[in-house]
């Protein structure tokens, strides 16, 4: 989820910054924002977006890594910069919530009895999926397995790199429709089977990221970017509420050609809309809020328990709402904002 340009580099992409941005908040309503009644086409539409953050991330991820896989020394820096936020975020949440555990405790609250264990750190620093620490650090874990896997491919296999990275999409589906994957992982609890089953699920968008990179057909898109909106959106409707694509039967919520697809789409959607023409203080907004959306994806769990714990009795205001994710987006922001202040370039490693 790291987009390292500089803001003043001419090549700067806003549309990129842009999918950061907003999909980030889209994580933030996945976690924080339920609703049976969604009515409004627009509405419903942001409510499905929900579910395609994540493959935007892993193809913008792997758009962006396409130099990187072909060189050894490049790689292993990036999967170090992995490392920082999936250890070091790990490690926060195991003793904020050991020492809210402990304060608990002491004044007395019913609820204070269950302390996190090194059980729990170590689901966390393993696979990133301890349900009682900071379960979403799973994404990184899948994104240093996904690193490490095309690391190989690109140094063994020089003479058919692409057929390669083509075959393996293929094969990831095909392991998702024929249950292989759900079989294999299916059977383990929380900590394991989110990790490992989601692997094959986000492989075919990390292989589509890497083509799409090496085809360098998008900026001609962007030529056609009216017909590109419109061929997009409504077939955005299409797989939304017509059974054009089947489902994947069994899966960790995140399989399937049909989520693929409209991630794919919505990824076309955004790219093709010219960020890079809208007003200064926009694209400074925009700048912000993707430099730190590395730091709301790893915050916005706290921040979002908080607000929905805490303040919203405090306040007398519903949790689990789209005003609530909002409200959490844009502390998570601040939260991140601040913490990039602390002078250590490990620390600002763990937020942006």
């Amino acid at each position: 989820m790291r987009y390292v340009m500089k803001k003043n580099n001419f090549s700067y992409n806003y549309s990129i910054a842009f999918m950061k941005a907003f999909f980030s908040f889209c994580v933030v309503c996945c976690h924080f924002w339920n609703s049976d009644n969604i009515g409004l086409y627009p509405v419903d539409m942001m409510y499905r977006m929900r579910g395609a953050a994540v493959h935007v991330f892993i193809i913008i991820s792997f758009y962006l890594m396409g130099e990187t896989l072909s060189s050894k020394e490049k790689a292993k820096k990036r999967v170090y910069r992995l490392l920082v936020p999936y250890l070091g975020w790990g490690v926060i949440y195991y003793y904020a919530y050991w020492i809210m555990g402990v304060v608990r405790q002491i004044i007395g609250n019913s609820r204070g009895n269950s302390i996190v264990s090194y059980k729990d750190l170590l689901w966390q620093l393993a696979l990133g999926s301890s349900r009682y620490l900071c379960p979403v650090l799973w994404y990184h874990f899948n994104l240093i397995i996904l690193t490490v896997l095309f690391v190989i491919v690109f140094s063994y296999s020089r003479d058919y790199i692409w057929i390669n990275v083509v075959i393996l999409g293929l094969l990831a589906f095909w392991l998702q429709y024929s249950g292989i994957n759900y079989w294999l992982f299916g059977r383990f609890g929380f900590e394991v089977r989110y990790s490992l089953g989601r692997i094959v699920e986000l492989l075919p968008s990390s292989c589509l990221g890497l083509l799409l990179a090496k085809s360098q057909n998008l900026n001609k898109i962007k030529e056609h970017g009216i017909v590109t909106v419109f061929i997009c959106i409504v077939t955005m409707i299409l797989i939304s509420y017509y059974d054009v694509i089947s489902d994947c039967s069994y899966s960790f919520y995140y399989g399937g050609l049909k989520v693929v697809m409209y991630s794919t789409l919505a990824y076309l959607l955004f790219w093709v809309i010219p960020f890079e023409a809208a007003p200064e203080w926009m694209k400074t907004i925009l700048f912000f809020a993707a430099k730190y959306s590395l730091g709301v994806y790893c915050v916005h769990l706290a921040v979002g328990h908080c607000w929905d714990s805490y303040a919203c009795k405090i306040l007398g205001l519903g949790n689990k709402t789209f005003f609530g994710s909002m409200v959490i987006y844009l502390l998570s922001l601040a939260v991140s904002f601040v913490i990039s202040k602390i002078p250590f370039q490990s620390v600002k490693n763990l937020v942006s």
